[in-house]
This record gives structure tokens, C-alpha cells and sequence, in this order.
């Protein structure tokens, strides 16, 4: 498996690829992760690791000299590229080592997707990407996470306004929506907490306080604790503007918190349109925020479907399963 992320952040693609490895080799397969060394020590034991300079870039010499000698002088059966990054450099070195089965899994939308080249099969992170990517051989595997055990509540967080609590969680950026929900909530009541940090939060404070929702609506900054922060929370919000995939649907869904979503990948595969405001709307999203309460019922198949389709063992199950068709 190659990740070739240089930053040494821990986003979804990094989670994914560090789970799934993970559930891989306690399914008793031989993996190895190639990727920079800093995403090692979250992987178990036995998990083989490889060190690579991932922070150069795609045209690296070093990087494709390193990756090449990796396949070449290894007996691997397949190799798993993570992300766009790692499918070109796998792509660029393929002709040189013929002999594994490729596979590439992408995980958010580009202006420009490397070509299926060697892949016998890309995987898409939702059925949205995969339209998108738009390859005859590609199959959709959504993320899957471990359900999170209910936490204890502690007293360390805010104190509840008025109730509903709602929540909403995410990195302070234009993709998360999260000024689109500000303005959408002057017409929701209740609280609400966004739980994240980034670089909008000075823009988010301004406009709280421009819409004088200074006692309704609380910037939390990064958080630890998303999985008390949905146990405290009466209804979740997603409200972003695109997802490639959303691990707090995911999260909610697995916990059975009453949730409404913008219409972005995954949320609108499987929630009702009832449960679905369109992007860039406040108007909307506020009405189908305050229209949760008469459509909690239409939650008891999504949730279904996410208990057979959002867990780390499907995403494993389904991989493993591929793997063993291009093997046949």
C-alpha cells in the first residue's frame, strides 16, 4: 500500500489507509505501508513499513527511484495506491515493474484524475466520485469506520444553551459551509456548537457576532472529544459545500444522532431528500433543519444501510474481496 502524503496531518485519506491496512493484516494478509515515516506509528506490529521521501514531489527522481526499487525487488501480489499523488507515481513506474496486480483508491474530486493506466481497478469513496472519475473500472468502497463505544460525560464541556444542542463539526474552512450554517441558524432554535479549527474562524466570530448570535452559537475549536460532543448533542448538522467523504456522517449515522446534510457525497446516498438542503442555501438548510423533528422516522433505513455499508469490516471485507478477484 502506498500513501504518498508529505505533510505529516492525519486527515480521511490517512485515517482510511492506516485503518484499512490495519484490518487487512489481522484478516491474514502480508501488508506493507510506504509512506513517510511519521504515519508509522499508528500503524500495529504487524504491519510492515516502508520509508519514503513523500514530501517531494511527483516528479521526484528520488521519490520514483525509490517507489520503483520498493516493487521491483519485492514479491508483492498487489500494490494499493492511496490518493491522486500515489496513483501517478505508481502510474509513472508501472511500465518498469509489471509484475503486481494496481490498484488505486481516490478519494476526492480533482479538475483532473490520473488515467486508469496500470489500475486494473479504481476504487471511488462514494458513488458521486465515482460518476465524476467516470472510468469504466471503477468500484465504489465506501470508508468504513469502528463504531465509537458511547462515552462517559464528563463536565469538561460548554455549558447548553437553550435547547435543541445542535453540532456540527469540521476544519473552519469554505468547503465545511460553516458560514452558510451561521446564517442559516438566525431561523433554527436552539444552540448550536461547531466543533473544529482553521483559518475562517476570524471570519466565522465576525459574522456570529454581525448576525448577534453570540449566545446561541459557540466556535469550540479543535476537539478530541467528537464522540461526547455527538453523545451530548441533540441533532447533527452537516452543511458543507463538498465532501469527498464524510467521516462525521459516518460517526453520527453509527451513533444514531438525528441528522440533516447539505447535498454532498456520502449523506446524499443515503438520506432521504427530505433530510437533504442544497448547497450554498441558508434558507433551505434552516427549513430542513427545523423539518428533522417530523422526519426522524425516515432515518431507520439509512442507518440500516450504514450499519452493513460504514463500518471498518465491510471497507475491509470488500477490499479483501477485490483483491482476491484480480488475483483469480
Amino acid at each position: 500500500m502506498v500513501m504518498a502524503t508529505g505533510t505529516g496531518e492525519f486527515g480521511g485519506m490517512e485515517k482510511h489507509t492506516v485503518e484499512l491496512a490495519s484490518a487487512l493484516s489481522e484478516r491474514g494478509l502480508d501488508i506493507c505501508l510506504a509512506s513517510d515515516p511519521a504515519y508509522h506509528s499508528h500503524l500495529p506490529d504487524k504491519v510492515g513499513r516502508e520509508a519514503i521521501p513523500a514530501a517531494a514531489s511527483r516528479r521526484s527522481p528520488r521519490l520514483l527511484w525509490r517507489l520503483l526499487r520498493l516493487i521491483a525487488h519485492r514479491d508483492y501480489d498487489i500494490v494499493h495506491a492511496q490518493g491522486t499523488k500515489a496513483a501517478q507515481l505508481i502510474a509513472a513506474i508501472a511500465p518498469f515493474a509489471r509484475r503486481p496486480h494496481y490498484v488505486a483508491t481516490l478519494h476526492g474530486f480533482k479538475s483532473r484524475y490520473p488515467g486508469p493506466g496500470p489500475f486494473k481497478t479504481v476504487i471511488a469513496v462514494s458513488h458521486a466520485l465515482a460518476r465524476d472519475i467516470g472510468y469504466v473500472n471503477t468500484r465504489v468502497i465506501y470508508n468504513g469506520i469502528l463504531p465509537a463505544p458511547t462515552p462517559a460525560l464528563g463536565d469538561r464541556l460548554p455549558a447548553i444553551g437553550n435547547p435543541p444542542l445542535w453540532l456540527a463539526v469540521g476544519r473552519l474552512v469554505p468547503a465545511k459551509g460553516f458560514d452558510i450554517l451561521v446564517r442559516a441558524f438566525k431561523n433554527v432554535p436552539g444552540t448550536l456548537w461547531i466543533a473544529g479549527e482553521g483559518p475562517q474562524r476570524p471570519q466565522l466570530t465576525r459574522l456570529i457576532e454581525e448576525t448577534g448570535q453570540q449566545e446561541r452559537i459557540r466556535l469550540l475549536g479543535h476537539s478530541d472529544q467528537v464522540a461526547t460532543l455527538m453523545a451530548r448533542c441533540d441533532r447533527l448538522v452537516i452543511s458543507s459545500r463538498r465532501e469527498g467523504f464524510s467521516y462525521v456522517f459516518a460517526e453520527a449515522m453509527l451513533a444514531g444522532i438525528p441528522l440533516v446534510a447539505t447535498d454532498v457525497p456520502v449523506a446524499n446516498e443515503f438520506l432521504p431528500p427530505e433530510l437533504i438542503a442544497p448547497t450554498e442555501a441558508p434558507e433551505a438548510l434552516a427549513m430542513t433543519m427545523n423539518r428533522l423533528d417530523d422526519n426522524l422516522h425516515l432515518l431507520e433505513i439509512p442507518r440500516a444501510r450504514a450499519r452493513e455499508q460504514l463500518t471498518l469490516d465491510a471497507m475491509a471485507d470488500q477490499s479483501l474481496a477485490l483483491y482476491r478477484e484480480l488475483m483469480s
